[in-house]
């Protein structure tokens, strides 16, 4: 296995240069988003989708690897290798305007291209004063797609230092993604100590992305030591994700080989063959739609066919809607259209938005609307609003449009407003008011407080209410609470102030005790109390408890307490049994209390 792991490592390095971003990243969607990723991360020949009229039934559009002409788009053909660039050409001084230049790029796929120059133009020696500036908020747009890169170049000339600086970073997503782009970098340049480092790691949180990243590097030059490698490992969570990152690469190089390998596995799994699918398909569409429609209830196996349309949709989107369309009505069909869509919607939006809004049968729309929903660009968010407003009314309809309207009002909150306000169906503008009233205030609390403080009075309004004092609250809870306190009595004030009480104790432990030791005796404060209390129980049952002791009515007193004793069995138990024992609870509450836990 060490001489093969050896030679695999040197068959990697060549292999890998040229590596765009975004497929660097595609196993760790894959991994993390355990059924949207069965659509993701197949990015590759995306760019080059040429934009065509779309059909009423089928996504029509040319193969993916049809280069964009200079008459067909306003933008010339890309290339995500570094252009004009030199390794070192950019210092610390020129970092901020070359990340506004980035910024400024007018698609993500382009942007995503110019952040890859930009890592490749900064000098080695200038990495670590270049991972400190992007932790300013100006950088934040570029942060994390900037610093994987980087941390990939680090990590293949100073391991230890670039794991040391991942693994210090907060934040459990930020840290994951930098230590899978740092252990990518070492495994570049010494995979047999890469190996060996990630066969000691501990089983943390963190060792599942570092698995995924190690895994899919080792699996692109040898997916057969890849696969020898992760069945060494015990205790390995997501294990099923991870054969899925080998197999996807297995099948892009040797699909046969692929798919014989996976009919060998002990458990026929749909994940397995949903990334045999897809990688297959990338390499040899018909051939994979052969092989999919080949093996036993592929139709009705909604991974399996996810992951075939998604890499469909990208080389032969037409291919992709007409297998979609012919799979029986159900969990299958509804993936396959809503991968098909997902695609689309990044690699041509407006043919999407046509396609989806031509689409005849309700559930078939309903599906394929979920899947362009946060992938559309700003400009065509209306668009796709107006193909959702189509379908009969209901609960799937309102929400495939909550994402839709959270966005657009968030970028254009005038043009958003005034859409819905013109709506004619009043319980569909009742519905978009909670998500349009969060976009707004993404832009501006008091536009946003002044639009649900002019809404009728329903459940609706309550929920939008609720909606910007979550936001308000994030930024300035006092503010809020002193909103909220003009409130009439009633369900909204109630909802709010959870709302409220919640949020601020997410961020201010402090600040919202003293406000609670503000409020008068009564329902309202009762009812706060309880929130906060409830808030706290698992993580500080003691406090929690003491606060439970001060809520004036006694029967929801008692109801509150016995609720933290049973949390606090569940921490401390013999901390828990004092305090039981001791505290103001009733007889009763007490006996069930420490005989249930006996009983356990």
């Amino acid at each position: 296995m060490e001489a093969r792991g050896n030679e695999a490592g040197f068959r990697f390095v060549l292999s890998l240069a040229g590596k765009s971003l975004r497929d660097m990243k595609s196993s760790i969607s894959y991994l993390l988003i355990p059924l949207l990723a069965l659509g993701m991360g197949f990015a590759v020949g995306r760019h080059s989708l040429r934009r065509t009229p779309a059909a009423t039934q089928v996504l029509r559009l040319p193969p993916a690897n049809v280069a964009i002409s200079s008459t067909e788009s306003s933008e010339p053909a890309l290339s995500v290798a570094p252009a004009a660039v030199v390794a070192g050409s950019v210092v610390i001084d020129q970092l901020d305007a070359a990340i506004q230049e980035t910024v400024n790029e007018s698609s993500d796929l382009r942007r995503k291209a110019a952040i890859a120059r930009l890592a490749d133009s900064i000098a080695l020696a200038d990495v670590p004063a270049v991972l400190r500036k992007l932790e300013k908020p100006s950088a934040r747009a570029v942060r994390r797609d900037l610093t994987d890169l980087l941390l990939t170049r680090w990590a293949g000339a100073d391991p230890k230092a670039a794991l040391a600086y991942a693994q210090a970073l907060t934040g459990s997503s930020v840290r994951a993604s930098a230590l899978a782009a740092a252990i990518r970098g070492w495994a570049k340049t010494d995979l047999p100590a890469a190996s060996e480092w990630i066969k000691k790691y501990p089983p943390t949180a963190d060792r599942t992305p570092l698995l995924s990243s190690f895994i899919d590097t080792l699996a692109v030059a040898a997916p057969q030591d890849a696969l020898t490698f992760l069945n060494s490992l015990s205790g390995v969570s997501h294990r099923g994700d991870l054969q899925r990152v080998i197999f996807r690469r297995w099948a892009a190089s040797d699909p046969a080989a692929a798919a014989e390998a996976a009919a060998s596995l002990p458990a026929r799994d749909g994940q397995v063959l949903a990334g045999v699918a897809s990688g297959w398909a990338a390499k040899d569409p018909q051939a994979a739609l052969t092989w999919v429609r080949s093996l036993p209830g592929s139709d009705r196996n909604p991974m399996i066919v996810r992951g075939l349309c998604s890499a469909l949709a990208l080389s032969d989107p037409g291919l992709a809607t007409e297998f979609a369309l012919s799979l029986p009505s159900g969990r299958a069909r509804d993936a396959a259209l809503n991968g098909v869509a997902f695609e689309t919607a990044q690699s041509d939006p407006a043919a999407a938005v046509a396609w989806v809004a031509n689409i005849a049968n309700e559930r078939d729309k309903l599906k394929a609307l979920e899947g362009i929903g946060f992938q559309l660009p700003d400009t065509h968010l209306k668009a796709a609003l107006e193909a959702a407003a189509t379908l009969s009314g209901g609960r799937d309809r309102d929400i495939s449009m909550t994402p839709l309207m959270r966005r657009w009002a968030a970028s254009d909150p005038e043009s958003a407003l005034a859409w819905v306000t013109k709506l004619p169906d009043a319980a569909l503008r009742d519905s978009l008011s909670e998500s349009l009233a969060a976009g707004l205030a993404e832009v501006s609390i008091t536009e946003a407080a002044k639009f649900v403080s002019g809404l009728s009075e329903t459940g609706a309004r309550d929920k939008a209410v609720a909606s910007v004092v979550a936001q308000w609250t994030a930024s300035d809870p006092k503010a809020a609470a002193e909103w909220v306190a003009r409130f009439p009595e009633g369900g909204m004030r109630e909802q709010a102030m959870r709302e409220l009480t919640l949020r601020w104790t997410d961020s201010d432990l402090a600040g919202v005790e003293g406000w609670l030791g503000s409020l008068p005796s009564g329902t309202e404060r009762d009812a706060s109390v309880a929130t906060y209390a409830g808030a706290l129980t698992h993580t500080d049952p003691a406090t929690a408890a003491i606060w439970a002791q001060s809520i004036s009515n006694e029967p929801r007193r008692q109801s509150v307490l016995e609720s933290v004793a049973r949390s606090w069995l569940q921490v401390d138990d013999a901390a828990a049994r004092a305090w039981i024992e001791s505290s103001a609870l009733s007889d009763p509450a007490k006996r069930r209390l420490l005989e249930r836990r006996r009983g356990n």
